[in-house]
């Protein structure tokens, strides 16, 4: 009910303008990870916090963030030049306090250096080894700038009576040392208030016991079992780590969908390595007519056209005009972004990501050999674009969205980096039915949007004008090849990759009428006008 104060580890004192800017909505999250990035003193991987970082927002001014950690180029020094230098500096910089020496116990030492070897803290036959003595002066450092940094907030009148959150790896926290010893030194009285959390992975016998959706397990077995296992682990043998213990399965708590993405990556590289080969132009430009292309798109895609990807025309439904910013999602290849540099002219551009460092590179070398000096390629996660917020004009995306795990995350993207009054215009395959269970599906399938949500994930995330263009949906069609392309075979000897053609794997697949099952659609909305656009495009990162 009353005020928050959080303090993060991985943000540094120095990085507090970013945290405030954040909170004050001056900043997205997105944008915030991009100027973490560019500063990068710190390199750590920030997304992860997104869902605290939005609900502390939501709850501003009550909570207020601020950073824990004191700039990483102390610790480098104290490994450079040893503890004294540094010492003096961050007492200099207001970073520690004039009588704090940075000196650790040898019982913190102990189990910070079995946390880096995997020894067993514990037994006693197993002393520590003495190689990480300059690390461990280093770490705590960290502890003592993060303790002073929340003392501080403590003693302080304004802040005494915020409730705090203080996050930070178990090194700096577990077993009472490094951050709680300090603290609880300067201020007595906040020991009785404090409760500490300590996340690990858990032992097998409570593994084994979780609860999961096909097995029933018992509150009384879950807590026996875990009886056991805490008895049976090294780390609960004689203190307790903290107050609360979280205890986590890691097969469980891996987020598939990175799993998915770095698949997809896997295998798009694979294309890429073979995009060099000659395909058939002929047949490639008989299925750009059959989607729709018109034959000056078709003629702009010329010898590129074999290395198309895409499942459908965003170009109709876009109407890119010259002077345009825009950023093709998933440009796999380039085809499409080739096609979008040439119809936004010499004063517009063009900026294609796509998750596969294979497939961009090659992007890459045809837009030099090309002569494209208006369109650019990146390696990013649409789900995590590299790009300022309402930075262009035009998002285009031809099948990159079937493969994108979360698509109202996804969307969410579009509409950040569109300017207001800014176009989207999206190829994709859809479900029109559910996907059997006791099937074996390609996972692009089991990622593929049900069509009937589309329009409102797309509202929800503050699109208007939204239309679900279904009127070219065949999976399966024919199409009529010119003679040529009937008898053009590559070159080459060596075969091209492809993904999943001619898979025996899914083969089993054939007795299903896709027409009836999927459906190609090309999705476009607008981002309500509300605010002056930006008239350049930046790349973060």
């Amino acid at each position: 009910q009353g005020p928050v104060n959080v303090v993060l580890e991985h943000f540094s004192f120095d990085m507090q303008t970013l945290l405030d800017n954040y909170m004050s909505g001056s900043l997205s999250f997105t944008t915030l990870c991009i100027e973490y990035d560019n500063i990068g003193t710190e390199t750590h991987n920030i997304r992860v916090y997104e869902p605290l970082l939005t609900l502390a927002r939501q709850h501003a001014p009550r909570v207020k963030l601020y950073g824990g950690f004191i700039p990483r180029t102390y610790a480098k020094r104290v490994m450079r030049e040893g503890l004294g230098p540094a010492l003096s500096a961050a007492r200099n910089a207001g970073f520690l306090p004039e009588h704090e020496d940075c000196s650790g116990s040898e019982k913190h030492y102990n189990f910070f250096e079995s946390l880096l070897t995997g020894r067993d803290m514990n037994d006693v036959s197993q002393l520590p080894s003495d190689t990480y003595r300059k690390m461990f002066s280093a770490q705590v450092m960290k502890d003592a700038a993060m303790a002073h940094k929340v003392s501080s907030l403590v003693m302080d009148p304004p802040h005494s009576q915020a409730k705090l959150l203080v996050i930070c790896g178990v090194g700096h926290m577990g077993f009472g040392h490094g951050v709680p010893e300090r603290l609880w030194a300067t201020v007595p009285a906040s020991r009785e208030n404090t409760c500490t959390l300590y996340t690990t992975l858990a032992p097998p016998l409570i593994s084994e016991c979780l609860p999961a959706s096909n097995v029933h397990c018992s509150k009384e077995m879950l807590l026996k079992r875990g009886q056991q296992a805490l008895q049976s682990s090294n780390l609960f043998f004689q203190d307790d780590p903290a107050d609360v213990c979280l205890l986590f399965d890691e097969s469980r708590a891996y987020d598939t969908s990175e799993s998915v993405k770095s698949e997809t990556a896997t295998a798009y590289d694979k294309v890429g390595q073979t995009a060099h080969l000659e395909g058939n132009v002929a047949k490639a430009r008989a299925i750009l007519h059959r989607f729709g292309y018109t034959s000056h798109q078709i003629d702009v895609a010329g010898a590129d056209a074999h290395n198309f990807q895409g499942v459908g025309c965003p170009h109709n439904h876009a109407e890119i005009s010259p002077g345009e910013m825009v950023v093709d999602l998933g440009s796999g290849l380039g085809i499409d972004s080739f096609i979008a540099a040439d119809a936004v002219g010499s004063y517009g551009g063009v900026l294609g990501v796509d998750i596969s460092a294979t497939e961009v590179r090659h992007s890459r070398q045809r837009a030099a050999k090309r002569g494209s000096t208006n369109v650019t390629f990146h390696v990013a996660d649409l789900e995590r674009l590299p790009l300022e917020d309402s930075s262009c004009d035009c998002v285009i995306s031809n099948g990159a969205f079937c493969l994108a795990p979360n698509k109202e995350k996804a969307f969410r993207e579009v509409h950040r980096v569109l300017r207001p009054g800014g176009r989207f215009s999206i190829c994709t395959s859809t479900l029109q039915e559910k996907l059997h269970e006791d099937e074996h599906w390609p996972v692009c399938m089991t990622m593929f949007a049900f069509k009937p949500e589309l329009q409102t994930i797309c509202e929800r995330v503050g699109f208007e004008s939204v239309l679900v263009d279904d009127s070219d949906s065949a999976m399966s069609f024919e199409i009529e090849l010119p003679s040529e392309a009937a008898a053009t075979q590559p070159l080459q000897q060596t075969s091209r990759n492809q993904v999943h053609v001619g898979s025996p794997e899914f083969s089993h697949l054939q007795k299903f009428d896709m027409n009836k099952l999927c459906a190609r659609v090309v999705v476009f909305g607008r981002k309500p006008l509300g605010g002056a656009g930006i008239a350049s495009m930046g790349l973060g990162g």
